[in-house]
This record gives structure tokens, C-alpha cells and sequence, in this order.
């Protein structure tokens, strides 16, 4: 059986995975993991926190949320919501800090507009069987506001740091939101085409004059 793993702080995730002191204490930006100094496999990951992650280069890895399995692919997108589980099925290990790690406890957002709207924000659904998988340059424009945030985290701490720190974080959630949409969007309307298409040509077919005297005296019998 898996050891299961409650992470409850910031702080905690950060020296169970050998990081630096957090320089916030509800909200890190991680660049590349390190290795790990245990198997992944025999833990479940158990957070309180949000995790937004887009993954960079990995030489392997995979690992299971919800009824789901995903494969480390560069250019996905994961968000993992506070009180869900993650199982790793294979070891993994990053190969360069391409990709970020976004992890935020809700204590950040509580009293902010973001904090009353991020539960309507459908990629952090337990139960969705699609991971999000964006362009180049739809890469950059994320890479830019976590860039914002890092600023905002290595900067002498005023009283516009918490405020500008979650307003890069709902604008960096809004395009996910947008990227998400317009990925299902294109599936969905490919989907319809291809049923259009299936339909147009039964509707040919069963319609031909050829067919109807061999399909009438079928029905006779």
C-alpha cells in the first residue's frame, strides 16, 4: 500500500522535495524539480494546495488524477485543486527548467475576486480526462506572468505585493481558461465534422436510385 503524503503548507512541500525556504509562505514558483531523495512511486500525494504545472522536459514519468493517467509531455498543462490525490505510476525526473511549477494555499486568494470564481474554472474539475496542451506562443504568454510573479517574490515585500502577485495569477488563469475553451471548442467542431460528414454519406448512399429495387423486394421478405 502507498504512504500517503498530506501536504498542507508551502513550506512543507518545499523540504519534502530539498527546496530553498519558500521566499512567500502561501505561494512558490518552482523552476525544476530536483531529484528526489525518495521512491515517487510508493507515495500518494495528498495537497491542500493549488497546483498549476507546465511541464517541461522529463526523460519519463507519468503519473495518475482522479480515474486518469497522464504522461509527462512537454507543452501539458496540469492543475490539481486542493483535497485531491496523486499517485505516481513511474519515476520521472526533469531535464531543464523549460517548464514552471505554480503552488498557491487558498489563504492567498480568500479575500480577492479570484478566490470567489476559481472553483467555476473547469480544469481544476477532479474528474476531467483531458489535459491542456498549448502553443509556443501561447507558452510564452504564460512564461511572462509567472516571470511577473518571480519579480513580485524577489522584491522588497509592500503593501501592492500580495495585490499585484494575485492579479498576474487571475490573468495567468484567464488564459488557461481561454486555451482550455479553444481546445475543446476545435475538438468539438472537428467532432461535428466528421458526423456531418458520416451522415451526408449515408444520406448518399441509401438514396440512390440504384440501390431502392434490391432494397424494396429486402423488404418484402
Amino acid at each position: 500500500m502507498k504512504k500517503i503524503i498530506h501536504i498542507k503548507s508551502i513550506t512543507q512541500i518545499n523540504q519534502l522535495a530539498g527546496l530553498e525556504k519558500p521566499l512567500h509562505p502561501l505561494i512558490t514558483v518552482v523552476r525544476k524539480w530536483p531529484s528526489l531523495s525518495f521512491d515517487t512511486e510508493e507515495i500518494k500525494l495528498f495537497s491542500d494546495l493549488y497546483t498549476l504545472s507546465l511541464k517541461g522536459k522529463f526523460n519519463a514519468g507519468s503519473f495518475q488524477y482522479g480515474r486518469s493517467t497522464y504522461d509527462f509531455e512537454e507543452g501539458t498543462m496540469v492543475f490539481v485543486a486542493p483535497n485531491q490525490a496523486i499517485s505516481f505510476l513511474a519515476p520521472l525526473e526533469e531535464l531543464d527548467d523549460t517548464g514552471w511549477t505554480i503552488l498557491f494555499h487558498p489563504d492567498l486568494i480568500r479575500k480577492s475576486e479570484l478566490g470567489a470564481k476559481i472553483k467555476t474554472y473547469s480544469f481544476f474539475n477532479y474528474g476531467l480526462s483531458d489535459a491542456l496542451h498549448i502553443s509556443e506562443p501561447e507558452k510564452e504568454t504564460l512564461q511572462q506572468l509567472v516571470r511577473h510573479i518571480e519579480q513580485e517574490l524577489h522584491a522588497n515585500i509592500d503593501k501592492y505585493s500580495q495585490e499585484l502577485i494575485i492579479a498576474n495569477l487571475d490573468t495567468l488563469l484567464r488564459y488557461c481558461l481561454r486555451y482550455y475553451e479553444r481546445q475543446f471548442y476545435m475538438r468539438s467542431n472537428h467532432s461535428k465534422d466528421i458526423v456531418s460528414r458520416f451522415e451526408e454519406y449515408l444520406s448518399s448512399y441509401f438514396n440512390t436510385d440504384h440501390l431502392l429495387p434490391q432494397a424494396i423486394p429486402s423488404l418484402k421478405q
